[in-house]
This record gives structure tokens, sequence and C-alpha cells, in this order.
């Protein structure tokens, strides 16, 4: 389960850090990936203003979240599905509403990599993980 373990703290790392595409989305002068369309939700709400720069905020609560849980999985926490879930939850509320802004298909990846993380922490296979720390 070692590898295992590690495999899915990695990964759970590395879709942690995506979320900064968001949060400099917002911040940053527009030399970053993410565009300033509106976002799917009514209103002509853009990534760039006083609200999309709260929900960036919330991208960076998932960053940190997720890679907190990547620590603690990769040092045994029990605690890290829960913190997984919530992570997942926020990063959801994050991304989702900037579906046009974002490129490509990340946010559609971000949105998978979300459910897919939310199945695993809820899965029996789940437990095994923290065990073998």
């Amino acid at each position: 389960m070692d590898i295992a373990r590690w495999v899915i703290a990695i990964f759970i790392a590395i879709h942690g850090v995506g979320h900064a595409i968001w949060f400099a989305g917002a911040w940053v002068p527009r030399t970053s990936l993410v565009n300033d369309r509106p976002w799917i939700l009514p209103g002509e709400i853009r990534i760039t203003s006083p609200t999309g720069r709260l929900f960036s905020l919330l991208a960076l609560v998932a960053m940190i979240g997720f890679l907190g849980v990547a620590f603690g999985l990769a040092s045994g926490s029990d605690s890290w599905r829960v913190r997984l879930v919530a992570s997942a939850v926020i990063s959801l509320v994050a991304v989702v509403p900037w579906w046009r802004s974002s490129p490509g298909t990340t946010a559609l990846n971000a949105t998978l990599a979300d459910v897919g993380l939310i199945v695993l922490a809820l899965i029996p296979f789940a437990e095994k993980l923290s065990e073998s720390a």
C-alpha cells in the first residue's frame, strides 16, 4: 500500500497546486492562463471582479487544503479523508463557475479529479491507505 499511498498523495498535491491558475487569474495581469470571460452563473461576473477575486480565494483555500491532505496521507494521518472531501467540495465551488474562463479542458479535468477524489475518500480502499503509513 505504500506505493499507492504515495502515488495518490502526489496526485493530490499536483491537483492542489493546479488551483493556483484560478487564484492568479483574478489577481495577476492578463498574462495568466485564465481569460476574463463571464462566469457560467447568471450575470456578467468576471474573474477579475471583486466577486471573482472572492472565488479565487476559495481556489487558494482548496489548494492549501489539498496540499495538507497530501501531507496528511503521506504521513499516515487518519483525518485525510474528511479533509479531502472538504477540499474537493471547496474546489468545485471555486472552479465550476469559471468553466468558460479556463484554458482548454482545465476546469473539466479539475472537476473530474474532484469527483474522483471524493469517491476515493468514500470507498473502503481508502481506509487501507492510512494503515500502511
